[in-house]
């Protein structure tokens, strides 16, 4: 008996010499883990316990004869392997879960990140872009744009750059994003009402929209100053944003620049398959690797194109279509955000989104997006775990899928969490601090979005009527 216990203390040792930075021991034998499950029925207290934690430690290689023994004749060895099966299997669970998050996060990094102005490339550091300049003192009072009683559009009007775009880089940004975060920003504004016509914020509004409509090429995209090639993200949120413009003033001039941007979304930017056919969209054009965020970003576009009576061929709404059912697991349900990543809680909550756009029956996703949403846990702004991505797709396939009565849950818990977290002095009054997974794209995205998530039940943009 001392032989096993023994056994069961060295075993314990080698767990806990397997997690640090030394050479592993050799990992223990069929015979030594058969071992450890029979002394799960010793006498000894102590003994029993010590063999737990080995294999609870042990894991995996553990659970054949762990699973073998919940049949044994001895009631305390059956109980504790039943435990113990149990205990490894949601571990090994919660760790496929960490695994597939990590892919997820890397591969944004990698892709999307840097078009929303959230990192950089590798590069030597010095062509990296210079350190973000100080935030400008605050204006006098007479100087700041009038208010409409949202703290977090009039921080956003009191820091437009004075040619209408806003400075991704001088809010924090490590990359230049202007484009997507000027979009954005005027989204939040169309969103709540203000045109280039009407609402306080109104030369807020047109001077952003001047600013987009002078840096659109020729051929429609939106292109970042200074780069030479299109990014389908940036591209779509600026599109999306003159179209809404056009949507909401009917002015004609907003016109031209809307139908031009729609235009190039489907003849060039849209990808194609081996077989020709469309699938969706993804960072460059005709890009052999869409994918799910982008696609709903240009699918949005596209719907409020199409709401505002521009000219958008059917054809893409069918590639669209085609790239989501193709990017959601058949038997789950749930989505990807692109081939070769697994299923998440964020690209399912886009991908609900999508679908519901697309025409599908929101009865049919109550149970998906329920799971989604406990999956991901509770929207937060301005902390470590934030993620304002998920959360503006979050709370838009939440409205739409749950409807007013199921939506109310979610709204005030994401309504109380960003408050609390919302500034409330200074320069910075009425904005959020980046944070989470965006961290590093700066305030202007960070407000921007909570933004939009506060306006979706009560205030949402066209894009989104029945």
């Amino acid at each position: 008996m001392r032989r096993i216990v023994r056994l069961a203390i060295v075993l314990s040792a080698w767990v806990a010499l397997s997690g640090g930075a030394a050479p592993s021991p050799p990992a223990p034998g069929p015979e030594e883990i058969e071992g450890l499950v029979r002394l799960l029925g010793d006498n000894d207290f102590h003994a029993r316990e010590a063999a737990g934690r080995a294999l609870r430690g042990l894991g995996e290689g553990a659970l054949p004869p762990l699973e073998k023994a919940k049949a044994s004749a001895d009631p305390e060895i059956r109980s504790r392997a039943e435990e113990l099966v149990a205990f490894i299997r949601q571990d090994m669970a919660a760790r496929a879960v960490e695994r597939r998050r990590e892919s997820e996060r890397a591969w944004l990094k990698k892709n999307l990140s840097p078009l929303l102005g959230a990192s950089v490339p590798e590069m030597p550091p010095a062509a990296r872009p210079a350190a973000p300049a100080a935030a400008r003192p605050a204006a006098p009072a007479s100087a700041r744009p009038a208010s409409d009683g949202s703290p977090s559009l009039d921080w956003l009007a009191a820091h437009q750059e004075p040619d209408g775009r806003f400075d991704s880089v001088r809010y924090g940004a490590r990359s230049r994003s202007d484009v997507a975060q000027t979009a954005l920003s005027l989204l939040a504004f169309l969103g709540a009402g203000h045109t280039d016509e009407t609402g306080v914020h109104q030369i807020t509004v047109r001077k952003g929209l001047v600013w987009l409509r002078n840096i659109q090429r020729a051929d429609g995209a939106f292109v970042e100053p200074g780069e030479r090639a299109p990014d389908g993200l940036s591209h779509a949120l600026a599109a999306l944003s003159m179209a809404e413009a056009f949507g909401m003033s009917g002015r004609d001039h907003w016109k031209s620049s809307a139908q031009i941007a729609v235009d190039y979304s489907v003849r060039v930017h849209l990808s194609k398959d081996r077989m020709g056919r469309h699938r969706g969209y993804g960072r460059a054009p005709n890009s052999e690797t869409p994918d799910l965020l982008t696609t709903a970003f240009f699918l949005m576009h596209l719907t409020s194109a199409r709401i505002a009576d521009l000219r958008v061929d059917p054809e893409a709404f069918q590639g669209i279509k085609r790239l989501v059912e193709e990017l959601r697991d058949p038997d789950l349900g749930e989505f990807r955000l692109a081939d070769g990543l697994s299923t998440s809680p964020r690209a399912t909550t886009a991908g609900c989104f999508c679908i519901v756009m697309l025409g599908a029956n929101r009865d049919a996703l109550l149970s998906l997006m329920e799971n989604a949403l406990d999956g991901y846990g509770t929207p937060t702004a301005g902390e470590a775990d934030s993620d304002a991505v998920f959360n503006y797709f979050a709370t838009l396939s939440a409205f739409y899928v749950f409807g007013a009565g199921g939506f109310n849950e979610w709204n005030a818990s994401l309504r109380q969490r960003f408050r609390i977290r919302q500034r409330t002095e200074g320069d910075e009054a009425g904005s959020w601090d980046p944070s989470g997974e965006w961290k590093d794209a700066g305030r202007v995205l960070a407000t921007a979005l909570n933004a939009l998530c506060l306006e979706v039940y009560y205030r949402y943009l066209p894009v989104y009527k029945e």
